[in-house]
């Protein structure tokens, strides 16, 4: 008897033991697929939000009654701005003083790379904000010092257009730029003016105007001005094979 129940107890066993592996079975290939479907749906995300990121590609020259038209600082820079977490600066080579400098910004990193020497200084920004800067005329000024620039300290290269407009610019008419009408805004501020003069077509910076204490200062020369580029993340990438140093 013992034997017959417990022959008879194996073959019930059987099919009890395997509705269980079956469902063991189900359960897993659910739980590989949720997992598949999640990692897609992740990927996808990220894939979108890239997609979202668009560009902002400038080209410029300082100009200044003090800068030869052919001297080093004359020559363009070319800047990259990507919403306020990305940045790359392009300055021109300068053999004479063995520098040719690259600034890329990838928020809270940022490396100052020399192309000629192929070395290159790593910050990582402390916080607590974390926003890649491109301030066009201030400069951080030490504690208790005067900042006779401080209400520019937002005016920066990808938000010229805006940061008038915000501002309550006043509106000077049309002024030409190299035979070219275009629409001229100035915000005054103690002893300094800037004017930012804007093509009618494009709504975009042609030039902009420093004075200072009513004498021309310094002005900026766009060369061009390229807007909602697709988002290329390799521009914001350290370059191979460079010798980096962590700056602490």
């Amino acid at each position: 008897m013992i034997n017959s129940a417990h022959g008879r107890s194996k073959v019930r066993d059987r099919p009890h033991s395997l509705r269980f592996a079956i469902r063991d079975s189900r359960f897993g290939l659910r739980n590989s697929l949720s997992t598949f479907i999640l990692a897609v749906t992740c990927m996808c995300a990220l894939t979108s939000a890239a997609d979202e990121l668009q560009m902002t590609k400038i080209v410029f020259r300082r100009m200044s009654p003090d800068i030869a038209p052919d001297s080093f600082a004359a020559k363009p820079r070319m800047l990259y701005r990507v919403a306020d977490k990305y940045s790359r600066i392009e300055e021109p080579p300068h053999p004479e003083q063995g520098i040719h400098f690259l600034v890329i910004t990838r928020e809270p990193d940022s490396w100052t790379i020399n192309l000629l020497d192929k070395t290159a200084r790593h910050v990582i920004d402390a916080g607590p904000t974390f926003s890649a800067r491109t301030p066009i005329v201030w400069v951080p000024k030490p504690s208790g010092q005067p900042d006779p620039d401080k209400e520019f300290q937002d005016l920066e290269f990808g938000n010229e257009v805006r940061f008038f407009r915000l501002h309550k610019a006043r509106d000077m008419g049309l002024r030409k730029v190299e035979e070219k009408d275009c629409n001229a805004l100035a915000i005054k501020s103690g002893g300094r003016e800037v004017i930012l003069l804007i093509d009618p077509a494009t709504d975009k910076p042609v030039q902009m105007d420093f004075t200072k204490d009513g004498k021309p200062d310094f002005s900026i020369r766009y060369l061009s001005y390229e807007t909602d580029l697709p988002f290329d993340p390799s521009l914001f990438e350290p370059l191979p094979g460079l010798k980096i140093t962590e700056s602490k």
